[in-house]
């Protein structure tokens, strides 16, 4: 794993520089043994096709990769879970204490 020496702010700024800085750490990465680059961050979305053309392997767009596995998680009819953090509150739990509309913030 390596990062681009390229900031967030100003990937949109110039395109062409972004995509060169990518070449550059994608054939470190390469050299080091490497066989695919996964992009990971939104910013560099739609350079995949690109940095394919420039460095000869698959290049993983993070942004449309976690899309499709979104949508593949729908056509699964998968749900959120309902265990852990996701269970749904015991309805018949008594609460106690003021309501939350009662609540004050003190300052």
């Amino acid at each position: 794993m390596r990062a681009a020496d390229v900031h967030v702010s100003s990937i949109g700024d110039d395109v062409a520089r972004t995509a060169d800085a990518l070449e550059g750490t994608g054939r470190a990465v390469l050299a080091d043994g490497a066989d695919v680059l996964v992009l990971g961050c939104a910013g560099f979305a739609g350079l995949d096709a690109e940095l394919e053309r420039r460095l000869g392997v698959p290049v993983v767009d993070g942004v449309a990769a976690a899309v499709r596995w979104a949508e593949s998680l729908v056509a699964l009819g998968k749900r959120t879970s309902t265990a852990g953090p996701y269970a749904p509150r015991d309805r018949e739990k008594v609460w106690s204490g003021p309501p939350l509309g009662a609540l004050r913030l003190l300052t």
